[in-house]
C-alpha cells in the first residue's frame, strides 16, 4: 500500500492495490515523509473507503485516542445490532466524539434535547452509547455527560442500513425519532398494547417506521404493493383490532409530519403491528 498524504500522525491517505484512494488509520502511519510504501499491513487498524475530501480537514484534528474509542464503540455495536452499519460510521462518530471531548475539556456542557426520546425509541443503540461513555473515559481520560449516550446511539442509528435503503441524513433520523416516540406512546397508552422494546419485531417495526417517515417527507410513496389492492380490506375484516391500531398509527404520523399514509403503507403497518402483537 502506498501512503501519499498525511492527515495527522495516525491518519493518512493511501492508494490500495487497485489504485483507489482510501483513508487509513493506524499507529504512526502518517508520520514518515510522504509518499512511502507501507510494508507492514498490521500497522493499519482500519481502512475507510469513499470518504468525501471535504472531511479531510476534520479528520486531521481527530486524536488517536478518540479514533480508537470510536472504533471500539462501532465494534461493540456491530456485535449486538442486527442491522448492517455503514462502513464509515467510525469516522463520523470519531468526529462527533472529538468535539464532545474538547467541549468537556473547555468546561462547556451541552444537552441533547431528544435524549429521552432516543433512549425510548432506540434502547439497544442507547445501551451501546452508555458503554461507549466508559470506552471514551478509558481511552481519553475524559468523562462525557450521560446525555452523550443518546448522541452516540443516534449516530449508530443514522449508520444503520436495512431493507435496501441507505442510511439517512441526521435531520431525517431526528425527525423520525420524535414521530416514532409519539407512535409507540400512542400504541401503549391509547391502544392498550404492551410493546417489548427488546424484541426483534420491535426493531424491525422501528426501522420500517424510520424509512416510511423519510419517504413521506420526501414525497416518495410505496411502489411495490399496488398489485395487491384489496388485501387490506380482507385483513381489516378478519382482524378489526389490528386494523384499528394501524389506522391510529397512520393518523399519528399524518398529524406529526402533515403527510397522509396511503393504503399500501397502511398494509405494511398492519403486518408489522400484527407481528408485535404475536409475542
Amino acid at each position: 500500500m502506498r501512503v501519499i498524504k498525511s492527515l495527522n500522525n495516525n491518519v493518512a491517505l493511501a492508494l490500495d492495490d487497485a489504485g483507489d484512494e482510501v483513508v487509513i488509520f493506524g499507529n504512526g502511519v502518517g508520520f514518515p515523509s510522504m509518499p512511502y510504501e507501507l510494508e507492514d499491513a498490521s500497522r493499519v487498524r482500519q481502512v475507510f473507503r469513499s470518504v468525501d475530501a471535504s472531511s479531510y480537514a476534520a479528520l486531521s484534528s481527530i486524536t488517536e485516542s478518540v479514533m480508537q474509542a470510536a472504533l471500539d464503540i462501532v465494534e461493540d455495536a456491530s456485535s449486538c445490532i442486527a442491522s448492517e452499519l455503514s462502513p464509515n460510521v467510525a469516522l463520523t462518530l470519531a468526529d462527533h466524539l472529538q468535539f464532545a471531548v474538547e467541549r468537556v475539556r473547555r468546561g462547556i456542557c451541552l444537552t441533547n434535547p431528544l435524549a429521552d426520546e432516543i433512549a425510548f425509541v432506540y434502547p439497544l443503540e442507547t445501551a451501546v452509547g452508555r458503554r461507549g461513555l466508559k470506552t471514551v473515559r478509558v481511552r481519553t481520560g475524559v468523562a462525557l455527560p450521560n446525555g452523550e449516550a443518546a448522541s452516540i446511539g443516534i449516530h449508530l442509528v443514522n449508520a444503520e442500513v436495512g431493507d435496501g435503503e441507505d442510511a439517512k441524513s441526521m435531520s431525517d433520523v431526528m425527525t423520525s425519532t420524535r414521530v416514532i416516540e409519539r407512535v409507540v406512546t400512542a400504541m401503549e397508552c391509547q391502544l392498550g398494547m404492551t410493546v417489548d422494546r427488546s424484541s426483534y419485531n420491535y426493531v424491525r417495526f422501528v426501522m420500517h417506521l424510520r424509512y416510511l417517515i423519510v419517504r413521506l417527507l420526501n414525497n416518495e410513496g410505496a411502489s411495490d404493493l399496488h398489485a395487491q389492492a384489496g388485501i387490506l380490506a380482507v385483513l381489516a375484516a378478519d382482524d378489526a383490532d389490528t386494523y384499528r391500531r394501524a389506522k391510529a398509527v397512520a393518523n399519528v404520523i399524518a398529524q406529526e409530519i402533515e403527510h397522509e399514509v396511503c393504503d399500501d403503507e397502511l398494509l405494511y403497518l398492519f403486518m408489522y403491528i400484527k407481528r408485535l402483537q404475536s409475542v
